[in-house]
């Protein structure tokens, strides 16, 4: 395999590491200069994950509903047709974006979980699923399937329990000898029914389960999947506390080399199917770069939202003067806002977030 080609990339790299690695079984050997790059996008306290192999690109989950940050970073790359979009579940900072990437993407297949919710980004989704067309799917665990020379094995769920989270649609995918479990924000009880399933639930690259939290991410669990590498994806100083510090130890005793995209940015994982290289973003890298990562300080880079709304921390807002305009605000008694949660210096309005330009005088000149 040729090495990292760097130069393919204007980002600004921290960390490159380079491991080789053989597993038994694999279902596919890739041609040469055939390569699968994995990125798991900085998108705050959300989820967003796209896979670009040489027949086939595959976006798991988009984000947070009130973010425009996901298909900066698809333009960015050159994305412009998403075969399969996953929704591993209808949480909103999962499916946040998912009305925009269908509205901007051509996608040839949508895979969400069969859970409903009441919220109206769910809502917003479903409508745009049915405007499109969009061929839809719920898959069930031990099904698989092939798109171009990714082989896709579902893990989990067996059936629609009601449980958002731990309805979470699981995915194992492998591209030639390398393996990847995708388990959106599937918690403790879910991880228990995988260990005790029937199917192979290995990986060499281990996306953590619920941003980290400590509802996930079991010591069982972590010696089934016996990754390499573990991913959490969490905003900087979230309130929930994300990842949990009892996680991030229980990971490190067992010796897998973790990466979060609160403290390393966008993380990279690129693969030939045999062996595997990666990379992570730093918080300085500028729109200019393949990543439209943005520093604390600058989110909102080169975001340009259309009229009547201004950017804060990467997301396009209304602005509303909570002061003058008080039944805007008084979200603890909408019913569209009982799911919502919005960023600190936002409050909800029926069921979308606004910017609150007393709190944040700056965000509305």
């Amino acid at each position: 395999m040729n090495t990292f080609n760097k130069s393919i990339f204007t980002i600004l790299v921290l960390f490159i590491g380079f491991l080789s690695v053989n597993v038994n079984g694999a279902q596919y050997n890739n041609p040469e200069e055939k390569y699968l790059t994995v990125y798991f996008f900085d998108v705050g306290q959300g989820d967003a994950t796209l896979l670009v192999g040489p027949d086939f690109t595959i976006l798991i989950d988009a984000g947070r509903h009130d973010r425009n940050n996901v298909e900066p970073y698809l333009r960015q790359i050159g994305i412009e047709e998403i075969d399969l979009l996953i929704g591993t579940h209808p949480h909103a900072d999962h499916i946040g974006q998912f009305p925009r990437i269908i509205d901007q993407f051509t996608i040839g297949e949508i895979w969400m979980s069969g859970d409903i919710h009441t919220t109206r980004t769910f809502e917003r989704t479903i409508d745009a699923i049915e405007e499109h067309n969009l061929p839809y799917y719920e898959p069930r665990a031990g099904e698989t399937f092939n798109y171009g020379s990714a082989f896709i094995e579902v893990i989990h769920p067996q059936y629609v329990n009601g449980d958002l989270n731990d309805g979470s649609i699981v995915t194992r995918i492998t591209y030639g000898e390398i393996v990847f479990l995708f388990t959106g924000d599937a918690e403790l009880r879910a991880e228990d029914e995988m260990v005790h399933g029937d199917m192979d639930i290995g990986a060499h690259i281990l996306k953590m389960g619920h941003h980290g939290s400590r509802t996930s991410s079991s010591y069982q669990f972590l010696n089934a999947v016996n990754p390499e590498i573990a991913i959490y994806s969490a905003g900087i100083g979230n309130s929930y506390n994300h990842p949990h510090p009892d996680v991030i130890n229980r990971v490190k005793s067992m010796g897998i080399t973790i990466y979060g995209t609160d403290i390393n940015g966008s993380v990279i994982v690129k693969t030939d199917g045999i062996i595997y290289e990666t990379a992570v973003t730093s918080s300085d890298v500028t729109a200019d770069h393949l990543f439209l990562h943005f520093s604390a300080d600058n989110y909102c880079g080169e975001i340009v939202c259309q009229d009547g709304f201004v950017c804060h921390q990467g997301g396009c807002f209304r602005p509303v003067n909570c002061e003058e305009n008080p039944d805007l605000c008084n979200e603890e008694n909408d019913p569209l806002c009982v799911d919502v949660e919005c960023a600190e210096g936002t409050v909800c309005y029926e069921g979308s977030c606004l910017i609150d330009c007393n709190q944040l005088p700056d965000a509305c000149i």
